[in-house]
């Protein structure tokens, strides 16, 4: 089933829609008659296509695998019920939907929301400050001429949140972050609400001037070339 999962994961980046989904929902239906292998194959759909640190990540294709999951003819209540949350938070800020608007505490002390931030282009950045692999994240994108370039000319508003965590770590580390950024703490209850996915720190997202999402958590070498 292993080898199955993978011949498909593999194929899937290459299949349109309508195809990926006749392949998924035929892979799924053959796993029916084995409950426990459903059970598996979710685990691996969620390493392979939903794990940060996967080099086939997708959100797209891993919320066509959890709708073909849960059509399945057989499978478990906990599995449907995993499923089912899982499909619920990667379709959140889709590519092509408006982002969900929050508010947050500017460094300044000012209360702000995301939609009230103008710009043709806007780069929303969650991160934490206790996390190493966001600090060097952020300082590559703090160092990238072209980020600077475009915040500089107005055409690009970087907005950094913090959203888990004691505010005191914030408020001690918000100075750190570069000038030219919106650096907020959350005060929507990101997660708890589940207005966003935050998987692993640093979660980027580029939007355009309607909020709508461009790019949900891309590489940032990806993100910095479609700039």
């Amino acid at each position: 089933m292993t080898r199955r999962m993978t011949d498909i994961v593999k194929l899937l980046p290459y299949t349109d829609s309508v195809t990926s989904s006749r392949e998924l929902k035929g892979f799924f239906d053959g796993l029916s008659a084995v409950p426990r292998s459903v059970n598996i194959a979710d685990s691996l759909g969620e390493l392979f296509l939903n794990n940060p640190a996967s080099p086939v990540r997708d959100n797209e294709l891993y919320i066509r695998f959890l709708s073909a999951m849960l059509s399945a003819d057989s499978i478990s209540d906990f599995v449907r019920l995993r499923g089912e949350r899982n499909l619920r938070i990667a379709s959140l800020n889709r590519v092509g939907t408006v982002a969900n608007n929050i508010s947050f505490l500017d460094r300044n002390g000012r209360r702000r929301d995301l939609h009230s931030v103008q710009a043709p282009h806007i780069l929303l950045v969650f991160y934490d400050p206790e996390c190493p692999h966001c600090a060097e994240i952020l300082e590559e994108m703090a160092a990238d001429r072209r980020l600077n370039e475009l915040a500089l000319a107005g055409q690009l508003a970087i907005v950094a949140v913090y959203a888990e965590g004691k505010r005191s770590v914030w408020e001690n580390t918000k100075a750190e972050m570069p000038d030219n950024w919106i650096v907020g703490y959350d005060l929507s209850g990101v997660l708890d609400n589940e207005l966003y996915s935050l998987p692993a720190m640093p979660v980027v997202y580029l939007l355009d001037s309607d909020r709508r999402v461009l790019l949900k958590d891309p590489e940032v070498s990806a993100l910095l070339r479609n700039l």
